[in-house]
């Protein structure tokens, strides 16, 4: 065989010779080209996907935006359907609540006057035996 067809490719000086040096810069070379080729491959992979991505949204926001305004639709319609009828309750209710409490607060008010002055009472007492305490030790 010629010796020009089975050159080593590691022998990167061309001298016939392969040096340490030269195993180690070879291998690091071909890590290098496989290692620019796996970037390039994660790199067209991402770009795909975004592309995927990309189709799929503008494939799906119509429908999208058309359920939005269904829905958007179903629930004005529900607003306008529905806000007399709570409006009306509210109304109702402020009318119960504002009757309950005419009728009560004078009872509430009474009531709050009568523990008021047993407390006042109580108060009074235990100042009073306090106070005889006090002189008795005096």
């Amino acid at each position: 065989m010629d010796q020009e067809n089975t050159k080593d490719p590691r022998d990167l000086n061309g001298d016939g010779k392969v040096s340490f040096g030269e195993k180690v810069q070879y291998g690091l070379d071909q890590a290098g080209d496989k290692l620019e080729k796996a970037i390039n491959d994660v790199k067209d992979g991402v770009v795909e996907s975004a592309k995927d991505a990309k189709q799929m949204i503008e494939e799906k926001m119509p429908k999208v935006a058309d359920k939005a305004k269904e829905v958007y639709g179903d629930a004005k319609e529900f607003v306008k359907e529905n806000a007399p009828k709570v409006a009306g309750k509210a109304k109702e209710v402020y009318g119960e609540a504002k009757e309950f409490v005419k009728e009560n607060a004078p009872k509430v008010a009474d009531k709050a006057k009568e523990v008021y002055g047993e407390a006042k009472e109580k108060v009074s007492e235990v100042s009073e035996k306090i106070k005889s305490k006090k002189d008795a030790e005096a």
